[in-house]
């Protein structure tokens, strides 16, 4: 019924809190009102033929292209080549998240890059930054990895905790400084960044901000400045334009900074007061940096960065899921077209996650029987779920004290990947890699896959097949749409 209703619109909430409906005059007016009215950062296209802004595009890709050629890895090179001659769709679409968890309501702005003409050097300008970022004193892998450091630390009398948030960081960065900063800090890292094609890199980089030009409602806009969002590149652009900041931060608040680290623009620290360092003045610093604005929030004994609620006690730190009470936990229900495998991910998924980010015990107890209670409520028998939470508990006993496990399983160099959309009345994976075997890999009548040759005679190497499945398209799938022209009866 909701397909036939074209003044609705489903949406999906933030922070993975479900769909909503909203009229599509509402939305719209939220898109303008909120977003693109902002002369600062977003500037309408007024030009009516659309083409001419991806020839333009094209041009100036292929112009890095003949540039930077014998500097760029050819297997990159071929892979933007092939998207830039097969790209049908050259433009971002700007779409809402809707952030129900704020009063008054909010919205957050998304631009969906993937399959639009910049998307392949984004992705290559992404593989590139990606290094420069790990190399930030602030930089964290995981939550898990942060919870294992916290867990150690032993926290000095009279240290309390902190986060801070940056306000709208993306489009607060201004464009023409953080090229400048990064760029002088390529150049001041050389030494080490010796394999990284700097020049090649500083212009894809500038490429992508500069060009980041998506359609709403079938119009065309220009994203001025700031970061250019839902390009791949820019969590790794942002994250390495504060650290260089950030790099003097640490060194001049060594003695007070007994922890800190940073997500993009969520910060967690440990702050040691003296009588010789102001906290104000140490805000002040992180707020001194090009116009960015960071919100601080201080706790003597606890604080929630990112999903883990950080407790102080005695001295030491023990951590906790953090949980929006507002989350529905829309888990897929049992009688989705899933593969088989789907249940058992998630149910592997969330024990291991609980496991490793909650400190005691009894609060794993807990979290577990929450999950299963929740699962129980989305329509799933136990007779299917507890076999699966016994298999998940066995594997995470040893989890703390776990030793390497050697896998002699074959490479994806040594794998061929059999992509195919799921169906429950298909043959089951095995049943595939049974025909595969028999007919191809290993033949009675004829040369073994892995032993063939190609045309510089180099064996194959090929030992296994994966069938790698995707799944059909679900209810999101079908009732949400970004392109406000595309109802979902003709996207099926």
């Amino acid at each position: 019924m909701m397909c036939k209703h074209d003044e609705l619109l489903v949406v999906q909430c933030d922070k993975n809190l479900g769909p909503a409906v909203i009229e599509k005059a509402e939305y719209i007016r939220r898109v303008y009102d909120e977003h693109i009215s902002d002369t600062n950062t977003y500037k309408a296209v007024l030009r009516n033929d659309p083409l001419y802004y991806a020839k333009g595009i094209r041009r100036i890709l292929r112009r890095w292209i003949k540039k930077h050629q014998k500097a760029v890895n050819k297997q990159d090179l071929r892979y933007i080549r092939k998207h830039l001659r097969d790209n049908e769709d050259p433009f971002p679409v700007m779409y809402l998240t809707m952030k129900v968890h704020k009063t008054p309501l909010t919205t957050r702005p998304i631009i969906s890059c993937c399959g639009s003409l910049l998307h392949p050097l984004g992705l290559w300008v992404d593989k590139m930054l990606q290094p420069l970022a790990r190399m930030q004193r602030s930089y964290f892998k995981s939550t898990f990895e942060l919870q294992q450091e916290l867990t150690s630390l032993d926290i000095p009398p009279g240290a309390f905790l902190f986060i801070a948030d940056a306000t709208s960081m993306y489009t607060n960065i201004k464009t023409t400084a953080a090229l400048n900063e990064i760029r002088a800090f390529m150049s001041r890292n050389r030494v080490t960044l010796k394999d990284t094609p700097i020049t090649a890199l500083n212009d894809a980089l500038r490429i992508v901000m500069r060009n980041n030009v998506f359609t709403f409602d079938e119009k065309l806009f220009l994203q001025k400045t700031g970061t250019a969002m839902g390009t791949p590149p820019a969590p790794p652009y942002a994250t390495i334009f504060f650290g260089i900041h950030e790099e003097a931060l640490l060194t001049t608040y060594s003695d007070n900074l007994f922890f800190y680290r940073r997500f993009i623009d969520d910060v967690f620290g440990i702050w040691i007061p003296d009588d010789n360092t102001s906290w104000t003045d140490f805000q002040n610093e992180m707020n001194s940096y090009h116009g960015l604005d960071w919100t601080f929030k201080r706790s003597t004994d606890q604080i929630t960065f990112m999903d883990l609620d950080i407790t102080l006690i005695n001295n030491s730190l023990i951590t906790d899921l953090y949980e929006k009470a507002i989350n529905p936990y829309l888990y897929i229900p049992p009688h989705s077209a899933h593969p088989p495998g789907m249940l058992a991910g998630l149910i592997m998924g969330n024990m291991h996650r609980i496991h490793t980010l909650c400190s005691s015990t009894d609060k794993q107890i807990q979290h577990m029987r929450t999950f299963y209670t929740r699962l129980l409520g989305r329509g799933y028998k136990p007779g299917d779920i507890v076999p699966l939470f016994q298999k998940a508990l066995h594997r995470m006993r040893p989890l703390r004290n776990e030793t390497v496990q050697i896998d002699d399983r074959p490479s994806i160099q040594e794998s061929i990947f059999f992509h195919l959309r799921y169906h429950p009345n298909d043959p089951p994976s095995p049943a595939i890699q049974d025909v595969f075997r028999t007919n191809v890999l290993s033949p009675d009548y004829c040369h073994h896959l892995n032993d063939v040759r190609n045309h510089s005679k180099i064996k194959t190497g090929l030992k296994r097949l994966v069938v790698a499945y995707s799944r059909a398209p679900n209810l999101g799938n079908l009732l949400t749409y970004r392109k406000l022209t595309t109802r979902p009866e003709t996207s099926r």
